[in-house]
């Protein structure tokens, strides 16, 4: 969906998330462990907000906001539920941080069945949170 500068700030607000990053033009912020304070979708010291990743793991629900030449943004939500058919396969998979104190990014890749029958192609990435660099948990 697209959305105007308003309408933006309602929906981040609204979907208080668990753990975010978000990714202005002069600057990066990221919030872990419910400490999500509700930033504007653009701001006069950091300027517009460029890119954002929201998450409530807990619900398996990702937010991905992505900002658009018009001057809007296009807001995607993701969300993971059984699937009876087969037809989607879910893994995760860990990348660095920017930043070591932030430690991984840990993503859930969501694939799709191909329609042709030539197996499984990936369709979204959903951020899933935060994890400890140096942890060994198979990803």
């Amino acid at each position: 969906m697209k959305l105007a500068y308003d309408e933006l700030t309602t929906c981040l607000k609204e979907f208080s998330p668990g753990h975010a990053w978000l990714s202005y033009q002069s600057r990066n912020e990221a919030f872990s462990d419910g400490q999500f304070v509700h930033q504007p979708a653009t701001d006069v010291e950091y300027g517009y907000l460029l890119h954002g990743e929201l998450t409530k793991a807990d619900e398996d629900r990702s937010l991905h906001v992505h900002y658009q030449a018009n001057g809007n943004w296009r807001v995607s939500e993701y969300f993971i539920e059984g699937d009876e058919n087969g037809d989607w396969l879910v893994d995760q998979t860990r990348v660095l941080a920017t930043s070591h104190s932030l430690g991984m990014l840990t993503y859930n890749r969501i694939w799709a069945l191909n329609t042709d029958g030539s197996g499984y192609a990936p369709i979204a990435a959903c951020f899933d949170g935060f994890s400890d660099r140096d942890s060994r948990e198979e990803s």
